[in-house]
């Protein structure tokens, strides 16, 4: 065992109250903006419009194109 880990064992330290408030708080705001980027990510990928053209009809791909066109 790594000379820390050996110490730890025979000390018997543990985290306080406020290191696992710490340690939990980290996490969730991590796992916040993990979730945000993906949506971010997906809203403006090029699949997603590839995807959705391919489902409309050929009046709807006209109208799609230039609404991108002239709200972007």
């Amino acid at each position: 065992m790594p000379a820390i880990f050996a110490s730890i064992a025979t000390n018997n330290i543990m985290i306080t109250d406020i290191q696992l408030m710490m340690f939990a708080n980290f996490l969730g705001i991590s796992l916040f903006l993990l979730v945000v980027l993906y949506h971010y990510i997906e809203a403006n990928s090029v699949h997603y419009h590839v995807k959705r053209m391919a489902h409309l009809s050929a009046s709807d791909s006209i109208r799609f194109t230039l609404y991108t066109m002239v709200y972007q």
